[in-house]
């Protein structure tokens, strides 16, 4: 599998996703921050549902790709490393 870029360093769309599209962030959680303000516990604002919704955002521009890209479910990985949700 090639390296994917991050999507927090796109900056040219589409060259910059042909291979696909990194949405981990280290340090995230699957619970929003909402779930952690007043337990004095410091998390990245990058939740699992933040990153679902960066998916949501670039999924147009994924699908305009002329070399013959389809989004299928078997192509989202969602993984659970140490505690740490990513996709």
């Amino acid at each position: 599998m090639p390296f994917l870029q991050a999507y927090k360093n796109i900056t040219n769309i589409p060259d910059d996703i042909k291979k696909g599209v990194n949405f981990a962030y280290a340090g995230s959680t699957a619970l929003d921050v909402k779930y952690f303000s007043g337990s004095g516990v410091t998390t990245p604002k990058e939740s699992l549902n933040v990153q679902l919704d960066w998916l949501r955002k670039l999924k147009p521009d994924l699908c305009k790709i002329k070399e013959g890209f389809v989004l299928t479910p078997c192509m989202l990985i969602m993984c659970d490393i140490n505690g740490l949700s990513s996709i």
